[in-house]
């Protein structure tokens, strides 16, 4: 078999799809370097050179695939046709299906990691904006009734993500009262 050349971070990302994959297969316990480039089909070194051990690997993989998903909400609360309302609904909706997906997945390692953490406040500083843009939106459209918008923006997202708390129930009862608690919230 003749080796492909692709350019390095083409070749990282790869690898990387390929530990998601994994991940969401089987778990932590599923991802193995020697399966990640065997699919590859890269040298073990290959890996080494780009991550420095399979923890490394399994937070940039995580963390990566979290930043995908970040985009979908953005692309949703950027919407410009859509109003203030239909914006929270589907990204309500979107927010859960992605709990979801993720649910199998709260009580490993690469979720209880430092650098997990310091990424979800990050990505919660990223959605924040938006979130507050949303907001004003909706006070303009007479929908939403709050005092502080960017209390209110902080708020909410802090609360959504104790969604990923591996002890809470991700269901349909979850989804509705995670809305109407958000509802509420925003009919003030």
């Amino acid at each position: 078999m003749s080796r492909i050349v692709k350019k390095p971070d083409i070749r990282r990302q790869e690898l990387l799809d390929i530990g998601i994959k994994l991940f969401f297969e089987a778990g932590e316990k599923g991802v193995s370097i020697q399966e990640v480039v065997k699919q590859a089909e890269v040298a073990t070194g290959l890996f080494y050179y780009y991550f420095k051990s399979k923890d490394e690997f399994l937070d940039e993989a995580l963390n990566y695939y979290i930043q995908q998903e970040i985009a979908v909400f953005e692309a949703i609360l950027k919407d410009q046709k859509l109003t203030a309302w239909d914006k929270l609904e589907a990204v309500l909706t979107a927010f859960f299906n992605y709990a979801e997906k993720m649910a199998p997945l709260r009580s490993s390692a690469p979720f209880r990691s430092e650098y997990h953490y310091a990424l979800t406040e990050k990505l919660i500083s990223q959605l924040k904006k938006e979130t507050e843009n949303v907001l004003t939106q909706g006070l303009s459209e007479n929908v939403f009734h709050v005092n502080n918008v960017s209390i209110t923006a902080g708020f909410i997202l802090n609360g959504l993500i104790c969604v990923f708390d591996e002890n809470t129930e991700i269901n349909k009862d979850a989804l509705d009262a995670m809305k109407n608690m958000v509802y509420k919230i925003l009919k003030g």
